[in-house]
């Protein structure tokens, strides 16, 4: 499964808007994380973090009974995702490892 968020690469990467308001690739997660900088403050500033997607959920065809396939995590293990700045947005893909899965599952809305 991959999952891709519009919301830039290897951190400090951003965007910026004309009031001067960034969002900023975190670095002190491997799990996606955004900081939202106020205008005037450095990208280092961590005083607005966003997560996401902070879980997946799926449940086998027929089944009452949801999986967690991913929820945030903090700090430096894992694989980190890979983002990109794609115009005034940002943009991460991350796989979720299936392999062990045999029988098919649909994703919650």
């Amino acid at each position: 499964m991959l999952l891709v968020v519009s919301a830039c690469a290897q951190a400090p990467v951003g965007v910026q808007n004309t009031a001067g308001l960034r969002l900023v690739v975190a670095d002190e997660n491997i799990d996606p994380t955004l900081h939202t900088v106020l205008p005037g403050q450095p990208d280092s500033d961590r005083a607005i973090a966003v997560i996401f997607p902070e879980h997946v959920t799926a449940k086998k065809r027929g089944s009452a009974d949801a999986e967690h396939l991913y929820l945030f995590g903090q700090g430096q293990t894992g694989e980190r995702p890979s983002w990109k700045k794609v115009g005034q947005a940002l943009q991460y893909e991350k796989d979720f490892d299936m392999s062990s899965r045999t029988d098919p599952l649909r994703l919650m809305k």
